[in-house]
């Protein structure tokens, strides 16, 4: 049986974030088109924002699937929220 856990809410990129992602060796900058910033992130944020434009997940399934602690996962969104690159939903 495969483990389960309660799913939260799901996320997902802004559908008008647009991004580009440029990065070179452990360098990694995001261009959120909508806003016309660019964000230097760390790798870890990277590879979120890359497993959620693949497909939209809760935060449980998405630390599961990029192999970060939880509370990074919860931080990473909270403040991509803030930023208007992610959304949260039902």
């Amino acid at each position: 049986m495969t483990p389960t856990h309660e799913a939260g809410p799901c996320w997902h990129l802004a559908v008008e974030s647009r991004l580009q992602f440029r990065q070179w060796d452990s360098e990694c900058v995001v261009f959120h088109g909508a806003a016309g910033d660019t964000h230097r992130v760390p790798q870890a944020v990277a590879q979120l924002l890359q497993a959620l434009a693949g497909q939209p997940d809760d935060a449980q399934a998405l630390s599961e699937r990029i192999d970060l602690h939880l509370d990074d996962v919860q931080a990473a969104l909270e403040e991509l929220r803030r930023l208007g690159i992610v959304v949260r939903g039902a």
